[in-house]
């Protein structure tokens, strides 16, 4: 499956110990895409991952080059020598038919690295957004940085409630737990929950707002998938101030 979508990088410069001394948010992009590979005699089984971005692109494929994917439920994770991602299955046990989203960590050269989120799937056409209102449920994940420099994996839920009248779309994060991308196990992280308000205009079935929690703010961008906007997916990223302390991700979900 290949599809277009929206992406969410950030560049880093690590110091001699590997970890990062400073981060740069890249404008998010909306003409991204990914390809996910599937084994053939196993529809379920997600054998290949490739992200690519204006920024750059990483690919894994099981059993290539020391390159591994596997899968458990919904979450696949791939690692090489350079770089680890994870990819939803859409086709596991969310059932999203429409979209779908990954994010990844990779070295891009000598001190430096690039960390990115990415949703993807089959836009809503403008005339299949629908009236009233829907609320849909999901799961969101991405790539963070502490203030000290180490660089962690999160996941967690996710929720939006939309008003296709008003066209707006109250988004909320919760449950997040993270874990260093080194190694080790989850941790509550309930500083990276973040919510806000997303608009999108009449004739368009892209949104974008800001979303935060506390000092952590940035903006989000996302799209709704599906022949009647069936799913929501999207990107966003979040910093506080000058500092490294930074985080980019991404959302999907279904009513």
């Amino acid at each position: 499956m290949t599809a277009r979508g929206i992406s969410q990088t950030a560049s880093a410069t690590l110091d001699v110990a590997g970890n990062v001394s400073s981060a740069t948010i890249n404008p998010p992009d909306s003409n991204s895409s990914a390809k996910l590979t599937y084994a053939p005699n196993a529809p379920l089984t997600l054998t290949g991952i490739e992200f690519s971005t204006p920024q750059a692109g990483v690919a894994w494929s099981n059993g290539r080059g020391g390159q591994t994917v596997g899968c458990v439920a919904q979450v696949c994770t791939a690692s090489a020598p350079d770089a680890v991602g994870v990819a939803i299955n859409a086709l596991g046990p969310l059932a999203w038919n429409y979209q779908t989203f990954g994010y990844w960590l990779q070295a891009t050269g000598a001190g430096s690295s690039l960390a990115g989120a990415i949703s993807i799937g089959s836009p809503t056409p403008i005339g299949g957004i629908p009236p009233g209102s829907a609320t849909y449920n999901g799961v969101s994940g991405g790539i963070y940085v502490d203030a000290s420099g180490l660089t962690y994996e999160y996941a967690g839920a996710f929720t939006a409630s939309v008003n296709f009248v008003t066209r707006s779309i109250i988004m909320l994060t919760s449950g997040t737990t993270y874990a260093l991308a080194s190694g080790g196990g989850p941790k509550p992280a309930l500083f990276l929950n973040v919510g806000g308000t997303l608009n999108y205009l009449s004739g368009t079935n892209q949104f974008s707002g800001t979303v935060a929690n506390g000092a952590l703010t940035g903006p989000a961008t996302g799209r709704f998938y599906g022949p009647s906007a069936e799913e929501i997916g999207g990107t966003y990223s979040l910093k506080v101030g000058s500092t490294r302390e930074s985080a980019v991700g991404a959302f999907g979900g279904k009513r």
